[in-house]
């Protein structure tokens, strides 16, 4: 989806006033992501569930004076409200997902959120969409005592008859 001129005008406003008013946090970044992930492969292989013809924002808040953190922390909260009020422009529903996360999961459309980023409401089946039970079951399968559990764990499946993950699940190219 295109960036709409209004959008990236109020985006540069905010900035303008944020910066102003923290000036510590003058090397703070709004960035978009300009690329197409949909191209490289099929929905259906592997777990990346944002594929989808769309784009990345990504909000870094940069400050070193204690005294703003609420300040700089919810001016990047609400950069991000900005930004899921914008897919509502675009006719993309959003969601308050499980548990207050907001994502659009299911139907291995893209969960219109990104991994690698640091997410203040999103939790790990907001991220994996319609990818989590498969993982859950490698997970079960390769790392049943969740050795690896930082970010956005993923909580092995439960044992079934004792064959927790049998069922294959992503093919490894």
């Amino acid at each position: 989806m295109p960036i709409r001129e209004e959008l990236l005008t109020q985006q540069l406003a905010e900035f303008d006033r944020f910066t102003k008013q923290a000036p510590d946090a003058a090397a703070t970044m709004v960035a978009w992501e300009l690329y197409d992930p949909s191209v490289v492969v099929e929905k259906d292989n592997g777990s990346f569930a944002n594929r989808g013809y769309h784009l990345n924002s990504l909000i870094m808040p940069m400050w070193s004076d204690p005294a703003n953190d609420q300040q700089c922390r919810q001016w990047a909260r609400e950069r991000s409200l900005d930004f899921k009020k914008e897919l509502e422009v675009h006719g993309m529903s959003t969601s308050k997902g499980i548990e207050g996360g907001a994502s659009v999961r299911g139907h291995k459309g893209g969960v219109l959120l990104y991994g690698n980023y640091d997410q203040y409401d999103e939790i790990s089946k907001d991220i994996f969409g319609d990818s989590y039970e498969r993982l859950q079951a490698l997970k079960a399968k390769y790392d049943p005592t969740n050795v690896f559990n930082k970010l956005f764990p993923i909580t092995p499946a439960a044992e079934a008859n004792g064959h927790a993950g049998s069922e294959a699940v992503f093919e490894i190219a």
